[in-house]
């Protein structure tokens, strides 16, 4: 007679709710646009350093955020100027369910879950929103050590505690590896000083507050090209001097960051994803940034990848 059939550690991994909890995908269609939400903190609102930005004049530069907490969606309200409604009533903060039905300024949108495709290889998606490596991998691993018998032996909610940090460790690993690989990139980028103006250069003189402050009105929106070509147009005092180095140091920093969050994105095959940070990077740097010059070709990959889906 034969005996009861051995589950295998993979099995047992996956004995658990953990799976069905990240089965489906967050999705927000707002102003006729659809948005993926990737992550544990979703910005909205009309600054491009913004995770959505809405091109609106009824929005404000941050508008509201979207928190994902203990598998619940949290939706407030950043003390916008035009507010934000779920379902007709104005909130501060609120839990959405699904299929709730939102307006960021005067803009209608839909909260709603799309189902993933079950896949044997159980990849799942990180907290930082990026696939990470096969968790099989790692049971594989305990099986060969020989602790597969004693790790389905721990009482389930421990078993919990312990995939969740399976995930975060693979990811850690994939971080790292990113980070090696991209030296030579960042190498490249940062030869080439920020910042070519000194101290020395700065004179004395009277600034037109008007133009001044509209300078920073642009920074303040996140159009950092027109903030800096504003700035330079002004005498180099060490007000303007202070600015105009903040400005392009911004400028810098989310650029690169974009560059690096599409570069990933297309690495593991999230092509919308990769496009939109791509095209982002495209506003946002620096006419003289290196990135400039691969950004089209990546973007044609991601659409070719994206393609053949």
């Amino acid at each position: 007679m034969t005996g009861p059939s051995r589950k295998s550690l993979t099995d047992s991994l996956f004995e658990t709710n953990y799976q069905s909890k990240v089965a489906a995908e967050l999705w927000l269609n707002i102003g006729g646009k659809e948005y993926r939400l990737v992550g544990k903190k979703i910005k909205i609102g009309r600054a491009v350093d913004n995770d959505i930005v809405l091109e609106h004049k009824s929005c404000s530069r941050y508008h509201a955020m979207i928190r994902v907490e203990n598998n619940r969606v949290i939706l407030e309200d950043l003390k916008s100027r035009n507010g934000v409604r779920v379902n007709g009533t104005p909130i501060v903060r609120v839990e959405l369910q699904e299929n709730a039905e939102i307006q960021v300024g005067d803009l209608p949108g839909l909260f709603y879950q799309r189902q993933k495709a079950t896949q044997k290889t159980n990849r799942e998606v990180t907290a930082a929103g990026i696939l990470s490596p096969d968790i099989s991998v790692a049971a594989g691993q305990l099986e060969r050590l020989g602790l597969s018998e004693r790790f389905q032996a721990l009482p389930k909610a421990l078993r919990l505690s312990l995939i969740a940090l399976v995930p975060l460790f693979m990811f850690g690993v994939l971080i790292l590896s990113q980070n090696n690989s991209s030296m030579g990139t960042q190498a490249v980028e940062s030869s080439t000083p920020l910042f070519s103006l000194t101290e020395s250069d700065i004179i004395q003189a009277v600034v037109p507050r008007t133009e001044f402050e509209n300078c920073r009105v642009e920074e303040d929106l996140g159009n950092f090209r027109r903030a800096r070509s504003c700035l330079e147009a002004l005498p180099l005092t060490e007000e303007v001097f202070m600015t105009l180095r903040r400005v392009i140091e911004r400028q810098h920093n989310l650029s690169m960051q974009r560059y690096k969050e599409g570069e990933m994105a297309l690495k593991n095959k999230y092509y919308d994803l990769a496009i939109l940070k791509l095209q982002e990077v495209l506003l946002i740097a620096d006419e003289s940034s290196e990135f400039l010059s691969k950004i089209p070709r990546m973007i044609e990959e991601a659409k070719e990848g994206k393609r053949l889906l």
